[in-house]
């Protein structure tokens, strides 16, 4: 439970350098989603390779932890879209 925690807790640190860049924001928010995709391929992978230690602690992963960033996924995916689509359109003449 304790290296799930940890990476994580990177997950959390790299996401927090992405927006702090100097970036556009339709770049930050690809990064940002190309980097959560990764994220969560690597838990998939660890989930797989390693058993959790106690039920509680699969509980709080499927419940808590694996939802906020997938949940975060889906957020990021549906701000690139509105971005796209929103026209450039301005007041001035």
């Amino acid at each position: 439970m304790k290296e799930i925690e940890t990476l994580i807790e990177n997950y959390k640190f790299r996401i927090t350098i992405i927006n702090d860049s100097k970036q556009d924001e339709l770049k930050k928010i690809n990064e940002s989603i190309n980097f959560t995709r990764e994220f969560l391929n690597q838990l998939r992978v660890y989930i797989r390779t390693n058993d959790f230690t106690s039920k509680e602690d699969e509980i709080i992963f499927f419940k808590y932890q694996k939802p906020k960033i997938l949940g975060q996924l889906i957020f990021l995916s549906s701000k690139n879209t509105f971005l796209i689509e929103k026209p450039k359109a301005s007041t001035s003449n």
